[in-house]
């Protein structure tokens, strides 16, 4: 049986069909994780105002802006913003020995409501404008 799907570099252009099965399963698995955090709910790890003694063990640094960069820097901006709120929730979090962390738990959706802007994402490769 000969495929009738157009092929870019050997694989295969996704159709609509596939679009949708994607969205359901998707939506399948979110539901699914959404059901298990309501039966047993992940335990909220405590700030560092409850361990005032506590030991920096990590830290990451890195540059939010490249002077060569191509991409728009409204785009740039908006990215520096929305990590800047993100970090807003996640400031203090402590999260102790097997303690389980979950980084969309405390952030949620990425809405315009919660003050996040039009930023640059990577995505597949592909730099794009996105909440």
């Amino acid at each position: 049986m000969k495929s009738t799907q157009k092929k870019v570099s050997g694989a295969p252009i996704p159709t609509r069909i596939d679009g949708f099965r994607f969205a359901i399963k998707a939506s399948l698995l979110q539901l699914n994780r959404l059901l298990k955090n309501m039966i047993n709910p992940l335990p909220r790890s405590k700030t560092h105002a409850d361990f005032p003694n506590g030991v920096l063990l990590s830290q990451s640094v890195s540059l939010l802006r490249y002077h060569d960069e191509k991409t728009s820097l409204t785009l740039i901006d908006g990215k520096i913003h929305n990590i800047r709120n993100a970090i807003k929730r996640l400031d203090g979090i402590v999260v102790r020995k097997g303690e389980v962390f979950s980084f969309w738990r405390y952030i949620g959706r990425l809405t315009k409501s919660k003050g996040y802007v039009l930023g640059r994402e990577l995505r597949e490769g592909c730099i794009i404008p996105a909440i």
